[in-house]
């Protein structure tokens, strides 16, 4: 017998163990109690917010998990509550009770949408039935990718394919990934376009409030709130552990655009990889966006990264985007579901021009 129960700070321990018997990333104890403590969403509420529910044994162990995580969202300078799952596990003698869990999620009376970034198959099949839908942007399910590190991603793909000799094959299959990738379309340039000028940081100041107020008055999109508060909270664990970095782009005189780029490994094959989190220019600045994306392949091949992804982004981003020739590859599953709480802003989300879903909504990057 197991009960059904909201999640405590104190289940941290149980709910980590749960992670690592499914070979789920776990997060440190502090940094997970920031994703709730220190999140702007819920800043001044008046209600508690639940971090999430457990599925308690009658031993007091931790045999399933769903986490719940507020964010801030804005569209046409209405705000928006969004609760994203995070992390749903059950040990499989439990999982006669998985759909409580989910059950207790979708029943939030103030959230206003219900998102889904890291789902699997079977949690996409289980939030299906319970009516979340696809977001409709195009191409969700393709991901683009640049190779900066041939000889490093061929190794990769020989441990993967599950060669016993990938020291000696892999180099082989990297000549492969250098011939394949200039047949592609070569290595673009890094030169940025006239009149950008481009850093890199770990930090963001007060000019992303000034370049966030001119975004959010570019209407009709959903977009999660990038304040400096929010980016700030969203990306400190990487940040602050050296495992993302922040490309700006200054382009008469203020900060026109930025890129965040967050590591994102496959221990498992030794892919050395990051994925392009979040990517902004005031008014979808072409130059801008170009800049920001060949500055980061740069930073990738200086970090000795094997690859670079995007998944997901708008199709005006994704335009630009694949004229910088990456390869694509096929998702197993479509990674963005939504649901609406109302009607009204559930036919505001039936249009894909309001989409512009990427890994910094729900909690992919985070």
């Amino acid at each position: 017998m197991a009960s059904v129960r909201e999640a405590h700070f104190e289940d941290h321990a149980g709910i980590a163990a749960l992670e690592e018997r499914h070979g789920l990333f776990t997060t440190p104890e502090a940094d997970w109690r920031r994703r709730w403590q220190e999140n702007p969403a819920i800043s001044g509420a008046q209600e508690p917010w639940p971090i999430g529910w457990v599925i308690e044994t009658e031993a007091k162990d931790i045999a399933g998990f769903f986490g719940n995580i507020p964010m801030a969202y804005e569209i046409n300078g209405e705000p928006v509550l969004a609760a994203a799952t995070n992390s749903w596990v059950v040990d499989e003698d439990f999982r006669g009770q998985a759909l409580e869990l989910l059950s207790r999620f979708l029943a939030q009376p103030n959230v206003d949408i219900f998102l889904s970034t890291t789902a699997n198959a079977a949690t996409t099949a289980a939030m299906t039935a319970f009516k979340t839908r696809k977001v409709p942007q195009p191409d969700c399910d393709k991901s683009l990718f640049w190779i900066t590190n041939p000889f490093g991603f061929g190794r990769a793909l020989t441990v993967k394919a599950g060669f016993p000799l990938a020291g000696i094959f892999g180099p082989i299959t990297g000549l492969g990934v250098v011939l394949a990738n200039a047949f592609h379309g070569g290595r673009p340039s890094e030169t940025p376009p006239e009149g950008c000028r481009l850093a890199t940081t770990n930090s963001f100041d007060d000019r992303f409030d000034g370049l966030w107020q001119r975004i959010r008055g570019q209407t009709g999109k959903l977009r999660f709130v990038r304040d400096r508060e929010n980016i700030s909270w969203h990306f400190n664990r990487f940040l602050t552990n050296g495992q993302a970095w922040v490309v700006t782009c200054e382009k008469g005189g203020s900060l026109n655009g930025y890129a965040v780029f967050v590591r994102q490994d496959n221990a498992a094959i030794g892919l050395r990889r990051a994925i392009l989190a979040d990517y902004q220019a005031d008014g979808d600045d072409a130059d801008v966006l170009r800049s920001l994306l060949l500055a980061g392949l740069g930073e990738c091949r200086e970090r000795d990264l094997y690859m670079l992804e995007a998944p997901g982004f708008s199709p005006t981003k994704r335009d630009l985007l694949n004229q910088l020739k990456p390869w694509t590859r096929k998702l197993p599953i479509w990674p963005y579901l939504y649901k609406a709480r109302n009607a009204g802003l559930a036919k505001r989300l039936e249009d894909p021009a309001c989409w512009d879903a990427c890994p910094i909504d729900g909690d992919a990057s985070l």
